[in-house]
């Protein structure tokens, strides 16, 4: 949990550059390739961390104490990977 919560931390610190980004660069269509890169990183990690959570806790996933939290997590991971191949 402490790295999945690192990893939340520096996904968030890494919108807020982002958001920073285009603020700066109204005009342009796309953030630099690098940036990309990293967004993809963030996706890759926290898609299979929510795949090895389905995983290991099968259908209990869905109906365990933390089950709204899972799904919460489910709709936001196929968001961010929605958003990653929408770019």
């Amino acid at each position: 949990k402490v790295v999945v919560g690192a990893a939340i931390a520096a996904n968030t610190a890494w919108m807020v550059y982002g958001a920073d980004l285009r603020a700066e660069r109204p005009g342009e269509a796309s953030l630099p390739a690098s940036f990309q890169i990293v967004e993809a990183f963030f996706v890759l990690f926290f898609a299979a961390e929510l795949t090895l959570k389905l995983w290991v806790h099968r259908l209990d996933f869905f109906c365990n104490v933390e089950c709204a939290w899972n799904i919460f997590d489910m709709f936001v991971v196929a968001q961010s990977i929605f958003d990653l191949v929408a770019d």
